[in-house]
């Protein structure tokens, strides 16, 4: 059983260093945004992808863990606290240390996702209203060269989205 829960140890260990990655990327996509870098937005996508390929790996070993864990102990593993509450106390303090890593990554990882959401959002109704600006001068009046008002131009850019 000892192995089981120290194999299961090193996969959450993994899963925290996944998600400091994941923290370090959304640093980095604030950063392109604000800087206004989109051209390498794709770049980042890729290893966002990367990143989630190895967490349904680690989720699939983990599950297999908890399953083998749950068989050897008899009881049903539902949470992580299920679990640290039916382990020894040395390793139920790994796991508690644990859990409150990945705890406060993930609540991190949520924050910085809503900032480059809500700055993400910014930027798109910025370019919506200056394509419409651009585009949609229907209360502008434009004067022909006899001083009367020409109908024939409607906008700056003859094109509607």
């Amino acid at each position: 059983m000892e192995e089981y829960i120290i194999e299961l140890i090193k996969i959450l260990q993994d899963e925290c260093q996944l998600l400091k990655k994941i923290l370090t990327i959304q640093d980095e996509f604030t950063n392109i945004i604000v800087n206004n870098r989109l051209d390498l937005l794709s770049n980042m996508n890729g290893q966002q992808k990367d990143i989630s390929n190895l967490f349904d790996n680690f989720e699939g070993r983990r599950l297999n863990v908890i399953k083998m864990l749950s068989y050897k102990l008899g009881v049903s593993i539902n949470s992580i606290d299920d679990l640290i509450s039916n382990i020894p106390q040395n390793y139920s303090t790994i796991l508690i240390q644990i859990k409150n890593e990945f705890t406060d990554l993930i609540k991190q990882v949520k924050q910085k996702s809503t900032i480059n959401q809500n700055l993400l959002n910014n930027s798109l109704e910025y370019i919506d209203f200056m394509v419409n600006f651009m585009s949609n001068s229907k209360q502008d009046i434009i004067y022909s060269k006899e001083g009367k008002e020409d109908d024939n131009i409607k906008s700056l850019f003859d094109i509607k989205l």
